[in-house]
């Protein structure tokens, strides 16, 4: 009698790795630092077939998708390597972004043209009411990241008393209704 085959997540498990050979110790590290500026890391590295791609699953608070040109909400992306061609891609695992493939960018000498930065408020204004943001008056909300005045944020008594901004506090209504 034959054994059983092995459970889907000891298969997976098995065929992440820890690292990149170490010719491409430059490729793992510039995605490190790149996610790592705004609070991601590398979960997992997978081998994806013989040609020598990998895919670099993203954990943390770093969800900038090119497509929706935002962070996700909740959904993680992940970075598609090619290590021999020195190009990699970003595609996402949200359901609205199905399918959606970035451009690929070029990894030359350890550098890159990097996915840019997730954009922050460019003015001193609130998206929401227009007013002249201050010191003393600058919320950021903990959801999106976006600079508002305090008459345009709460708390959020779902996450915590965490401070959103009244789009990402309707957010958390609908992620934490139980119906």
């Amino acid at each position: 009698m034959e054994p059983p085959p092995p459970l889907y997540s000891a298969v997976v498990e098995r065929a992440s790795i820890e690292h990149l050979p170490p010719e491409y110790a430059d490729i793992e590290k510039f995605i490190a630092e790149m996610v790592g500026a705004t609070g991601g890391r590398i979960r997992k590295i997978r081998p994806l077939d013989q040609r020598g791609t990998y895919r670099f699953e993203i954990t943390g608070t770093y969800r900038y998708c090119e497509n929706i040109h935002r962070q996700h909400k909740k959904n993680q992306i992940y970075f598609i390597i090619d290590p021999i061609k020195r190009i990699y891609y970003q595609k996402c695992y949200d359901p609205d972004c199905q399918g959606f493939r970035s451009r690929s960018r070029t990894i030359i000498d350890g550098h890159t043209n990097a996915i840019p930065e997730p954009p922050k408020n460019p003015v001193d204004r609130c998206p929401n009411c227009q007013k002249q943001l201050t010191n003393n008056r600058r919320e950021k909300c903990e959801r999106c990241g976006n600079a508002f005045c305090s008459k345009c944020v709460s708390d959020c008594e779902l996450c915590c008393d965490a401070t959103h901004c009244n789009r990402c506090i309707e957010a958390c209504w609908d992620c934490h209704d139980p119906s």
